[in-house]
């Protein structure tokens, strides 16, 4: 009987790596992002590994590694068909191997605690990520599950995203709908004060709408309407109005997706 030689291709190790190597590399990376997201698809992380060929997620799905189910909207009017979640196997790997400090709760476990109402949101700060990730805005990024658990008080101001590069701290916040009266004046004056007490260098307002984005640059270099809750009725009454310092419209920058209008 003739031995069969494997040959292997040269080119596969050009980058000093074996397609294995790089495959668990692969691995790593995509069950590190679903961590620290919660979820993500199957565009996301194809732009995450910027790769041409589609059906990674599917192949990590299939493998154990993910968990695939199909969203409700099913794919149509430019919605995702499926989201991806972790599996047990894949959580303990990113538990494992991801580089973060320090652990957080996983609840995805079960697919169905994913509120589906926001994923075009938080898609949006994933995709903002990938491309900041890209292009050097940020070197590493803290997820809003990863910032101090101190962003659920009312009026501290916990961002959907922050970038992280030197001694910057991003906060990003993904807009896709207009704040008016008090939830706009709440928004603009919560990031003022994280910016003061010096929990972010710098705030991005991310939205991909031309108008959207005007109305927050408008609202940025106006005076700041506070709100206070009648002690009779429990309801939210106007308060005073306080200028808005000159830095703010200069360390808060508003930003329009590519390709949006």
């Amino acid at each position: 009987m003739q031995n069969t030689i494997k040959k292997h291709n040269p080119h596969d190790y050009l980058t000093g790596t074996s397609p294995t190597e790089r495959g668990d590399e692969n691995r790593r990376k995509v069950v590190d992002w679903v961590y620290r997201w919660g979820y993500s698809t199957a565009p996301t992380l194809q732009a995450l590994l910027g790769k041409k060929a589609t059906g990674y997620a599917a192949a990590m799905a299939k493998s154990g590694w993910l968990v695939q189910t199909k969203t409700q909207t099913g794919g149509h009017d430019g919605t995702p068909k499926y989201l991806y979640t972790l599996s047990e196997s894949g959580l303990q790997l990113a538990e494992r191997t991801t580089q973060i400090p320090n652990l957080h709760r996983y609840p995805e476990l079960d697919p169905f605690r994913v509120n589906q109402k926001l994923t075009r949101h938080y898609l949006l700060a994933q995709t903002s990520t990938i491309n900041a990730l890209a292009t050097g805005k940020a070197t590493d990024y803290e997820t809003e599950r990863m910032i101090d658990t101190d962003g659920d008080q009312l009026g501290v101001k916990r961002p959907d995203v922050v970038w992280i590069r030197d001694k910057f701290r991003v906060g990003v916040e993904v807009e896709l709908s207009a704040k008016w009266d008090r939830k706009l004046d709440q928004f603009i004056g919560g990031i003022k004060d994280a910016l003061e007490q010096k929990r972010y260098t710098h705030f991005m307002v991310v939205t991909d709408s031309n108008r959207i984005a005007e109305r927050y640059r408008e609202a940025l270099a106006q005076p700041i309407q506070l709100w206070e809750k009648d002690k009779t009725s429990n309801k939210w009454k106007p308060g005073q109005t306080v200028a808005a310092p000159d830095w703010l419209p200069k360390r808060v920058l508003v930003e329009l997706l590519e390709g949006k209008r």
